[in-house]
């Protein structure tokens, strides 16, 4: 799909660290007056700051959305005119679809939507029970989207004459798994979509590659619903980085981060926070609120040397510690929460962080002895 974007900030063409819309198919000009240019237009003239390039998004999904709400208006309306829109090439009805937010998709009229044509990619089981690759007409898939699991597709591309995804890999990952009942989207296309909704469930599988299985949301307060198997697995990315999930961070090398944020999972919802100060690492690509560390990777590194009451009594002590409680009041997703309970939470998490750190290098040791 085409895209064509174009930025000026009071008339000056900006042409680097610019925002990007979300979805293809779409072309606009954007020229922006009202902002300061000190803290907006980095010296060279030719490039946003990281604030430009925020306030830049905020109006680019603000003039995107105006334009998608008034499609909508005009397709539910306009009944005698819109088969004739629909008919354009200039109106593709799947370009549409997927530009759409979740409650922007439900408006639009069913008869428009069953003139997509394009087919997607599917991974299901088959008869037998074996996970196979099948075909599914758009329109089929678009009204069951959240019904659907995704995976991490990035990983399993490959990259010969153009770029394709190695579905027999995956089916071969599905199929050792002891997993049923999977309706898996593998459609590059689609699975970006899936990224405009909140992550709801996540299921880890290993094979030649790791396998991130997740379903989606529109509603907004959700956290991730994991097993205990999973849990543990964001628990320990409290210290170190997760396998499989991109970072965004100051550090070329995400192993040596100091501090780490991971996914917020059920059970902590008053340390669920959305935004994430600078200089910590922070898992990106699906989207989910956040549970900020309550240490340092040095402090971590302490854990094996202290009992259990003592390492969270020594974190949660330090100044640090009591400045991140007073950063999640500030930020967090439950409103009406105190401190008391954050503090409290805190310190659920840290022991339950302790007592899986500990299990794993316990079943680590039983393996090499």
């Amino acid at each position: 799909m085409f895209h064509a974007d174009r930025f000026s900030f009071k008339g000056i063409d900006i042409n680097k660290n610019t925002p990007g819309l979300r979805s293809d198919g779409f072309s606009l000009f954007l020229d922006v007056y009202g902002l300061e240019t000190k803290e907006n237009l980095a010296l060279n003239r030719s490039a946003l700051t990281s604030r430009g390039k925020r306030e830049f998004l905020k109006l680019l999904d603000e003039y995107f959305n105006i334009y998608i709400d008034f499609m909508l208006e005009y397709l539910i309306n306009a009944k005698e005119e819109k088969k004739k829109v629909s008919q354009t090439n200039k109106f593709q009805p799947y370009i549409f679809w997927l530009a759409c937010n979740s409650e922007q998709c439900k408006k639009i009229p069913q008869d428009i939507l069953q003139e997509i044509s394009a087919q997607t990619t599917i991974i299901t089981q088959n008869v037998d029970g074996h996970y196979v690759q099948k075909f599914l007409p758009v329109r089929e898939f678009i009204n069951s989207f959240t019904e659907f699991q995704y995976l991490n597709l990035r990983n399993f591309e490959t990259f010969s004459s153009e770029r394709q995804i190695d579905y027999v890999s995956i089916c071969n990952i599905l199929n050792n798994a002891d997993v049923g009942g999977l309706k898996i989207s593998c459609d590059q296309t689609l699975t970006a979509k899936s990224h405009l909704l909140w992550t709801k469930t996540l299921q880890i599988l290993k094979g030649d590659k790791v396998v991130l299985l997740y379903t989606v949301t529109d509603q907004k307060d959700t956290l991730l619903q994991v097993e205990e198997s999973e849990k543990s697995v964001l628990l320990k990315g409290l210290s170190n980085y997760i396998p499989a999930i991109d970072y965004n961070g100051p550090y070329w090398n995400i192993r040596n981060a100091k501090r780490y944020a991971i996914p917020a999972f059920e059970g902590y919802h008053v340390l669920a926070v959305d935004n994430v100060p600078y200089g910590i690492a922070v898992p990106i690509g699906l989207k989910w609120h956040y549970i900020i560390a309550p240490f340092v990777r040095e402090e971590a590194e302490l854990r094996n040397k202290l009992s259990k009451t003592i390492f969270a009594e020594q974190i949660m002590s330090t100044t640090t510690f009591l400045n991140l409680i007073d950063y999640v009041f500030q930020n967090t997703i439950r409103s009406g929460s105190t401190k008391d309970e954050i503090r409290a939470s805190y310190k659920q998490l840290i022991e339950e962080y302790y007592d899986t750190m500990r299990a794993f290098e316990e079943k680590e040791s039983g393996k090499a002895n």
